[in-house]
């Protein structure tokens, strides 16, 4: 990865030294509305509907400790069957404790325990209602009908904003850890961080954001868990849930006999640590964005085998080609192809000389064990009206396995592993007889892996990713 963010930067660079001078730049910010919706903490923005308001929000359906208020400014009450929650307003739960809110347009909340929501804003129009909650603790369910029009249904948190049109999304927020996940289990839904990156779901897709201040992760599928939580929650949409999970394939590891129950894998490139099958997919949420690895294709056999790996992010899209034996380990030598989405294929990769390894045969992969990877490679580099150009790379690292430590994931524990990487990254890019400058950054990364699994998270000084889902054929 360290390429890859190496040549984003020597790439921009490239192209700076070649544009014509007196060119024009421009920038499109497409955020929209820099004064966003997005809250923090002990913040929130009301609005109150008018005398004649015909728009209503009802409370109902009140299960053990439930309060409500009509402003911020006063203390929580006892909530009472029928109550009407204004702009302003909010409800709280406690343990094991839920309740219902329907609006005279036909919306239906439905808030589960330890929650704590404020009607932020409640349009006292019928026609293209707009509705705004601030979620500050807890799980909501929500669906709204046809009556929305062009209006809008949003639910905002300190990490996020979560929109529906149309017609069922949860929300879920965990305070301490500053985690937002949203379902959309029917229609159209939109999950935005805090910058204005978004993801679009649409039904039987979720996503969410691992942090304040962090982005939305990789689309996925939503998983047993999530539609659970419909139909124990939302009877309503307990025939769409149970549709789903009729037809989920859950992600979870090969069960006995391959490699993610530690024995024989379907090629040598099904390490245990690292399951690499045709299919497989892992989503990360990284501080760049969410990316996906996903291996497109394997040959060979239990002793010898070749796997490529594409790489997916918002911005560009790599290949990696994968050497794996059952004596010798996982062997990659960064990227052999860099795709752009406005440029094409831009940059192809040889390999000049190489020794070492990635990641050695599990077998030898105990606490103190060490070993080196080292390669020197070339680039030709092609860029549309700027010209073609060169690129060297020259990697020097050695890793050692700091600890095996159980690794939870998805509610599940595994066998895990802590490798601790070190070494230097070099990197150098010729365009149109002008020469980018030439970097050499310190590799100094931890990354943690999961039988079965595959990696769970790398960090660096620069970056973060860590694992959203994954799927193993």
């Amino acid at each position: 990865m360290k390429t890859q963010r190496l040549l984003i930067t020597l790439l921009t660079a490239s192209l700076l030294m070649t544009a014509c001078s007196g060119g024009n730049g421009s920038s499109n910010n497409n955020s929209g509305n820099n004064g966003e919706n997005l809250i923090t903490p002990g913040t929130s923005s009301t609005s109150t509907p008018s005398a004649g308001s015909t728009r209503t929000a009802q409370i109902s359906e009140l299960h053990n400790d439930v309060e409500a208020r009509q402003t911020t400014a006063i203390d929580w009450g006892v909530a009472a069957e029928g109550q009407q929650i204004n702009a302003g307003g909010g409800v709280r739960t406690g343990n094991a404790s839920r309740v219902r809110i329907d609006t005279s347009d036909k919306s239906l909340i439905r808030i589960g325990a330890n929650t704590e929501f404020q009607l932020l804003e409640f349009s006292p129009q019928t026609e293209n209602p707009v509705t705004r909650l601030q979620l500050d603790a807890g799980q909501v369910w929500v669906q709204v009908t046809e009556a929305l029009g062009t209006g809008s249904f949003e639910v905002e948190t300190p990490a996020g904003v979560a929109t529906v049109r149309g017609s069922l999304m949860s929300v879920a927020f965990d305070r301490d850890a500053g985690q937002l996940a949203v379902t959309c289990l029917e229609g159209e839904c939109e999950l935005r961080d805090r910058a204005q990156n978004a993801v679009r779901l649409t039904a039987g897709e979720a996503s969410e954001i691992l942090g304040i201040g962090q982005g939305p992760g990789a689309v996925r599928r939503i998983n047993r868990l999530e539609l659970q939580g419909w139909i124990d929650n939302f009877p309503e949409a307990g025939e769409i849930a149970r549709r789903l999970l009729a037809n989920l394939i859950e992600d979870t590891p090969t069960p006995s006999g391959g490699s993610g129950a530690g024995g024989v894998g379907q090629t040598a490139c099904d390490h245990p640590y690292l399951p690499m099958r045709p299919g497989a997919t892992w989503s990360y949420q990284t501080t760049n964005g969410p990316s996906t690895w996903t291996i497109t294709s394997v040959t060979g056999d239990a002793q010898s085998a070749n796997a490529v790996m594409q790489f997916t992010t918002a911005d560009f899209q790599s290949t990696y080609s994968w050497t794996c034996t059952a004596d010798g380990g996982l062997v990659s030598y960064d990227f052999g192809s860099f795709t752009t989405a406005g440029l094409g294929t831009i940059v192809n990769l040889e390999v000049n000389n190489a020794s070492g390894v990635w990641l050695p045969p599990a077998n030898l992969l105990t606490v103190g064990y060490s070993w080196a990877n080292a390669y020197e490679t070339s680039f030709t580099v092609t860029i549309p009206d700027s010209g073609e150009g060169s690129a060297q790379s020259s990697t020097n690292e050695n890793a050692v396995v700091v600890n095996a430590e159980p690794v939870t994931f998805g509610g599940q524990t595994f066998d895990g592993l802590q490798i601790s990487r070190t070494g230097t990254h070099s990197f150098q890019i010729t365009i149109g007889g002008f020469s980018g400058p030439g970097q050499t950054v310190t590799i100094n990364s931890t990354m943690v892996l999961a039988r079965g699994v595959g990696i769970i998270s790398i960090v660096d000084s620069e970056s973060n990713s860590q694992l959203v889902s994954y799927n193993l054929p």
